[in-house]
């Protein structure tokens, strides 16, 4: 993603693609095109499941559920630091 003056990425090969499109942005297409032949990075993942608007409806319940339950446990954790650290909130 490009805010402004930062690129970001999350995830191995997000960050390799926001490092090309760095590349093409600072020295040009070709040269963005250039690096990701010399690197041989030709991403085909197995499975087209990678966005919310790609995974089936199955698939996007159950890692939504997976992943408001991880979050729910980081948050409880969270909270019982800050409550050593901090005392009483």
């Amino acid at each position: 993603m490009i805010d402004g003056n930062y690129v970001s990425a999350g995830g191995v090969t997000s960050g390799i693609d926001g490092s090309l499109i760095l590349a093409a942005l600072l020295r040009g297409d070709q040269v963005a095109k250039e690096l990701q032949l010399y690197m041989a990075y030709d991403p085909q993942p197995p499975f087209d499941s990678g966005s919310p608007t790609k995974a089936s409806a199955d698939v996007l319940i159950t890692v939504s559920a997976r992943a408001r339950e991880i979050t729910e446990r980081r948050f409880a954790s969270a909270r019982k630091y800050a409550e050593r650290a901090l005392g009483p909130m």
